[in-house]
Parts: structure tokens; sequence; C-alpha cells
């Protein structure tokens, strides 16, 4: 399977994908392959799912081991086109030594969220800066809706005042459930629309 999908992607993107860790060591050594162009099993996953909108499952742990894609669908011409794209925005917008956080990506759930903005909301004939110009711009305006949802917040001291306030909490809102369907609503919608509560949501609010 993931020989296919290794010459796959070193013919769509130029890569050499790591199925297992240290794979590529004695290209590394012998100075015949560059470092930047060998591609984490974990991160490519990571960003394939973020590229389709699936950023539930692309934000999960031990993520290689669990994953439920075919060949088929990992290996899709048009699924990799859309991969190279997003790749191509994560190493414009990643934090600094993400490759090498792959397996927290509670750290980076912003960016994987970016990467879908970017790849349903930007032309990808533009150029790089431009486009991250727009995707940064959008990324505002959801935040600023969440922010008004009145949800996922926390009490911050005021530093004028010395009074507790209520804040809102960016990382509790990325790592909730209601993360992954906000972004996809605000995608296909501009807006923020509030989803039906499941006691599993109810009781997520109340912590």
């Amino acid at each position: 399977m993931y020989p296919i999908l290794q010459k796959a992607l070193f013919e769509k993107c130029g890569v050499f994908f790591e199925r297992k860790r240290g794979e590529f060591s004695d290209g590394l050594r012998a100075g015949y392959i560059d470092r930047r162009k060998i591609l984490e099993r974990n991160l490519f996953l990571r960003v394939f799912l973020a590229s389709r909108g699936d950023l539930r499952e692309a934000g999960k742990k031990r993520i290689f081991i669990q994953h439920k894609l075919t060949l088929n669908e990992l290996a899709d011409a048009a699924a990799l086109d859309v991969f190279a794209d997003a790749f191509d925005l994560f190493n414009a917008i990643a934090p600094r030594n993400a490759s090498n956080n792959v397996n927290n990506a509670k750290r980076y759930r912003d960016v994987l969220a970016k990467l879908y903005i970017g790849v349903a909301k930007t032309d990808r004939s533009a150029p790089v800066a431009d486009r991250i110009a727009i995707i940064d711009s959008l990324w505002g305006r959801l935040l600023r809706l969440a922010a008004a949802s009145g949800k996922h917040i926390r009490h911050v001291l005021d530093e004028g005042t010395g009074e507790r306030r209520k804040a809102f909490a960016p990382e509790k809102w990325m790592t909730s459930a209601d993360f992954d369907y906000d972004v996809i609503t605000f995608i296909k919608t501009g807006s923020l629309i509030p989803r039906k509560k499941t006691p599993e949501a109810e009781a997520e609010q109340m912590r």
C-alpha cells in the first residue's frame, strides 16, 4: 500500500514519504536527500485530512495507526492535488518545528483549520502571500464570530480594575466539539449556525 503512495507523493509533490522513522537516514547522512523533502507520515495524514475538511480526524492522536483511509483514497490524483496545495500552505503558515510535533495536533489545530480555509476559499493560482493574507482575514472573522457566540469562555483578571471578567478562550474552542462544525459551517455560509445540543455538548459547556 505505502510504496504506491510514496511513488505518488514523490511524483506529485517531490517529497519522500517516510513510512517509518529513520527510513531515509542513509540518504540524509550521504547528503543526497534534503531533510526538508522528507514528509513524516503523521504530518501527511493530518494535512491530507484537513485539506478534505475532516478536521476532527486530522486532530486525532496516533493517527497513522487509527486512520481508515484506503489506498484508493490516499493515492487519488485529485485528492493529492488538493493535498499538495494544502501542504504548500502548511509550509508557509505552520509554527516553527511543527513537523517535529505532529503527534501533538492540539499545538496547531488552528493551522489545520486554516489549511481547509485556504484550499476552500482562496485561488490556488494566486501568490501564496496573497492567499495567506486572505486566510488570516477569514480566520480573524471566524474568531470574532466564535467569540460572539458567548461560549468557550474563561475568567481572567482585569489589570485595570482588578476584577475578574469573562473572556473568549480560543484554545478551549479549538479543542471542543464545536470547532470542526464551526469551521465547516463558516466555510459554507460565511457565518456560524448554532448546532443542536447533544448531552455531550451540554456537559462540555458546563466544564
